[in-house]
């Protein structure tokens, strides 16, 4: 290996050890942040300050190391003054009244709690010969669909303002997400559960009221 491509190498096992944390911070459900990032390269001295626990590359892998050379990157890692959504989250509460479902009126919730079916969990654990008997399976769908866990972490700012709230000032919502990304997936969450809900109830409810 030439001392070239070895430094390249070095190159791409530094963006690799960035890109890992980042994107492990970035999709798990915590409220820790990456506050600054340190790379050190260089070669062991005989410095008294000299940190001898720094890993220290593969000769093998990387000649360079045979000359003492180091590779050092450390991370700063900070709790958010904002705390996320815990991770044991499952979306929307399982139960929210049945009634709260688009399609679902006074009579059909009368015919539900007739079945013993009072929330959106319950009609989404109903059984397939109940649901093919009464002829229920669209507002089945809608509530296994209404029950989706969301696909990224949201901040206390974010849970206080109602679904439809968010919808409507997206521009707003997107500069408090991570990524475009991340805006995009919780974007189309709320939309289906625009879909999926009854709209005055969701106008006027926060995301914090409604999840688990």
């Amino acid at each position: 290996m030439s001392t070239s491509t070895d430094v390249q190498s070095l190159i791409w096992l530094i963006h690799a050890e960035m890109a890992t944390v980042m994107n492990t911070l970035a999709f798990q459900q915590s409220s820790f942040g990456v506050e600054s990032i340190r790379v050190r390269m260089g070669q062991l001295t005989d410095d008294e300050n000299n940190n001898s626990t720094a890993p220290q590359l593969d000769p093998q892998r990387y000649p360079l190391a045979q000359d003492g050379w180091l590779l050092d990157v450390h991370y700063n890692v900070h709790s958010m003054d904002t705390p996320f959504v815990p991770a044991k989250w499952k979306g929307l509460k399982s139960d929210i009244e049945v009634i709260r479902l688009q399609g679902v009126g006074p009579q059909l919730t009368k015919r539900l709690h007739k079945l013993h079916i009072f929330t959106i969990g319950g009609l989404s654990r109903m059984k397939a010969e109940l649901v093919r008997t009464h002829e229920l399976r669209p507002y089945q769908t809608i509530a296994a669909l209404a029950l989706t866990v969301p696909p990224v972490a949201l901040t206390s700012e974010i849970l206080k303002n109602s679904p439809l709230w968010l919808i409507d000032n997206e521009t707003w919502l997107s500069t408090k997400v991570s990524s475009t990304k991340h805006f995009r997936a919780l974007s189309n969450w709320l939309r289906q559960l625009e879909v999926c809900l009854d709209n005055k109830w969701l106008s006027r409810v926060s995301l914090y009221e409604i999840v688990g």
